[in-house]
């Protein structure tokens, strides 16, 4: 294909590999999808350069092939035996255009998985620049998964543009996908976890259910012409300069915490801060976020893109941790333990058994109520490891370079925020997607403003470590 090498274990299997089950995840984001919140997330690239379109396809097919899931359909007639099957046609919605053609969707921004796979992209450039929107169901893949598709896309594309630099793309093992529901656990793993299983299940679900976190307020009702636009959202976001970045990292070394700590602490700062300004009354009330983590285990690395991940949540009362040291300190050590213990894995203990109760789903997803305030998710180094060269740190793609990259979380109803922070060049980024729903374009501007000027007091101060 154009000069393109692959490994010999790359491209077998995607025929055999499916049918596949849903598992109980993707079913449970197909229940939680609908019209005003469905579940999907834009990737964000952005490139000096322009791009030439017929490689690009060339790239995306290839891709495509290597992750069976985005080139699939659901199929059944009850929920309970959905299963992906391989499409006639794998290659997805490419729309081209000119930088001055808005980003739209192709109808409406769900995606309708029994008919189309569960990936859409945008191409708009000029001679100068150029930007690419992915637009994944969740149903198909998780963040991680994501990234790694667009990192074999673009190797692929940087293959065929250039073919004399090639670029040999990382191993996929397709059957892995098989396995997806494993999480590494054997029998006897599954038989020592029996206590925190049946803790989670049970005394965990119960304080998740009947403790009502407060959701975000918002200061004005958005538009419902602007609410109702096809046109794909712009997030809010903002970069943090290598120098700045630095300083977080070393503020959260000095209290014994992790980047990801500090930003937790200061995103419920921000947010409390952000409802008291707007309303006296939700000071210091419950927050919630609600966390996705990684169930990958050592070899996951070459699963093709799926969905390996599980939520945690992380509540917190302002009126009991007034003192922000000691609410980064409770954080460490708490989101320590979660990960230690593979909590994560109650969600998905949880939703198979909201599935075995009739309408136990449909219960968790449509119900009228506030299950989290925000949700906080942590890419880390996206792109580290893709095989392709460097220039001043950034990914030379064929003829392109890229200079800066996004993406946000799906938000569902009452879970007003989706925020996501990665790093790429040494600098931290943040974007926070937010419902049309509930924000103005300029409250999400003001929120994400807010929640800057905090994270940004912890790079301007050394935090001291409590007792």
């Amino acid at each position: 294909m154009l000069g393109i090498s692959l490994r010999s274990d790359s491209s077998r299997g995607v025929l055999v590999t499916l049918p596949l089950k849903a598992t109980a995840f993707e079913r449970y984001m197909l229940e939680d999808d609908s019209p005003r919140h469905p579940m999907t997330y834009t990737v964000r690239l952005k490139f000096l350069g322009r791009i030439n379109n017929a490689a690009f396809d060339t790239a995306m097919d290839l891709a495509v092939r290597r992750h069976p899931l985005l080139g699939a359909h659901l199929v059944s007639n009850r929920s309970s035996n959905l299963t992906w099957v391989q499409t006639q046609a794998p290659f997805p919605y490419v729309d081209y255009g000119d930088e001055a053609k808005p980003f739209r969707f192709p109808g409406t921004e769900r995606i309708d998985l029994s008919r189309h796979t569960g990936l859409r992209t945008w191409v708009r450039g000029s001679n100068e620049r150029t930007e690419i929107r992915f637009q994944f169901h969740h149903c198909c893949c998780d963040g991680i998964g994501a990234y790694r598709f667009i990192e074999d896309v673009l190797c692929a594309y940087h293959t065929v543009i250039r073919p004399e630099d090639l670029v040999e793309l990382r191993p996929l093992n397709p059957g892995l996908l098989s396995k997806r529901t494993q999480f590494g656990l054997s029998w006897w793993r599954l038989l020592l976890r029996l206590p925190l299983e049946i803790w989670g299940a049970v005394v965990g679900l119960a304080m998740f259910l009947l403790l009502r976190p407060q959701p975000l307020v918002s200061p004005e009702q958005p538009d419902k012409s602007e609410v109702d636009s096809p046109q794909l959202l712009d997030y809010p976001t903002h970069t943090f300069e290598v120098e700045e970045s630095n300083r977080l990292r070393d503020s959260a070394r000095v209290a014994g915490a992790t980047m990801n700590d500090l930003l937790l602490r200061d995103l419920i700062l921000a947010m409390d801060e952000w409802n008291a300004g707007l309303d006296k009354s939700t000071a210091g009330r419950l927050i919630r976020v609600m966390i996705p983590m990684s169930l990958r285990v050592a070899g996951d690395e070459v699963m093709p893109a799926a969905n390996v991940v599980a939520m945690v949540n992380l509540d917190r009362w302002l009126k009991i941790y007034r003192n922000p040291s000691r609410l980064l300190t409770s954080i460490a050590w708490e989101t320590r333990i979660l990960q230690y213990c593979r909590f994560a894995l109650t969600f998905i203990r949880c939703i198979t058994l909201f599935e075995w109760i009739p309408g136990g789903l449909a219960f968790l997803t449509r119900a009228n109520r506030c299950y989290a305030t925000c949700v906080f998710s942590n890419m880390g180094r996206v792109l580290a490891e893709a095989p392709l060269p460097r220039q001043d740190g950034k990914l030379v793609v064929g003829d392109l370079l890229l200079v800066e990259m996004g993406s946000a979380p799906p938000v569902r109803s009452f879970v007003a925020t989706g925020l996501t922070c990665l790093y790429y060049c040494g600098q931290l980024t943040l974007v926070q997607n937010y419902d049309r729903h509930h924000f103005t374009p300029h409250a999400a501007a003001e929120l994400m403003s807010l929640t800057v000027r905090q994270i940004l007091k912890s790079a301007g101060s050394r935090i001291e470590s409590n007792p």
